[in-house]
């Protein structure tokens, strides 16, 4: 793996790697803020993980409050009683879904693969407290802000730029906006086909075959439970499958589709 500008890769002689980002305190920006290094530049760089995490996680604040909610009520416990990681907001779930199709599409383009970093600050600016992945990602390049100096996706609690390179290598701001185009279209044709081995098919030549048949079976595992456990119904005139109070229940299967006893 090709050093990077601001790591430091410290390489193993037996195929292993560390990749090391020195830093030190910002007098500037107490108590969160840090320094970086940086390889072509003669000045650190400022940056502010810890207040990063809070601005990312107060922009999903709204719909985990009302997931961890609709949880709780279905397990019967206290909202107190559901932690955070019990439950995915559509931002963290949008944020995985980009970074491994970002793996797979740049697999041989290293070098010009976006950094999760810029990903996620454009994903969580495009969110607006809910809707669906094709949403938030045909609004993320409406984020990507334009400067005397270049392109600039700014950090929302700092004035780091995560598109600084892209001035440097021009080629990566058009790559990125490509592969967000071809990510918008996999997700809609996907959303667009019917039945699961089918969007499993489709799923499968955007996001690993292995990976979707994996997460497919799951699906299929805890759907079954929620009809054996009696939690499992269906609401609306297109029976759209819920675990709702007000879905109408769908009753244990037996053999040859009988109710089961």
């Amino acid at each position: 793996m090709p050093n990077r500008r601001r790591c430091w890769t410290l390489h193993y002689p037996v195929e292993f790697h560390i990749d090391v980002l020195p830093a030190i305190p910002d007098p500037d920006a107490a108590p969160t803020g840090i320094l970086l290094t940086d390889k072509k530049l003669t000045r650190w760089l400022p940056s502010d993980p810890v207040a990063y995490a809070d601005w990312f996680r107060q922009r999903m604040a709204t719909e985990l409050l009302q997931r961890k909610t609709a949880l709780a009520a279905e397990m019967r416990k206290s909202i107190e009683q559901v932690p955070d990681w019990q439950v995915k907001t559509t931002l963290q779930q949008l944020v995985q879904v980009l970074k491994v199709h970002r793996d797979l599409h740049f697999l041989d383009d290293f070098e010009d693969r976006p950094p999760s970093i810029l990903i996620t600050t454009l994903a969580a600016y495009a969110y607006d407290g809910g809707g669906d992945l094709l949403d938030v990602v045909a609004h993320m390049a409406d984020h990507i802000e334009s400067s005397a100096a270049g392109p600039r996706v700014t950090s929302p609690v700092s004035d780091e730029n995560f598109a600084d390179k892209w001035s440097e290598y021009p080629q990566r701001e058009q790559k990125f906006r490509s592969w967000l185009d071809k990510v918008s279209i996999d997700l809609a044709e996907a959303a667009s086909t019917s039945g699961m081995r089918s969007v499993t098919a489709r799923l499968g030549e955007s996001f690993g075959s292995e990976r979707v048949t994996k997460a497919a079976a799951r699906i299929g595992v805890e759907t079954r439970e929620l009809r054996e456990a009696g939690r499992l119904g269906v609401v609306g005139a297109a029976a759209t499958l819920s675990t709702a109070a007000a879905a109408s229940r769908i009753p244990k299967h037996g053999f040859y589709g009988a109710p089961g006893r």
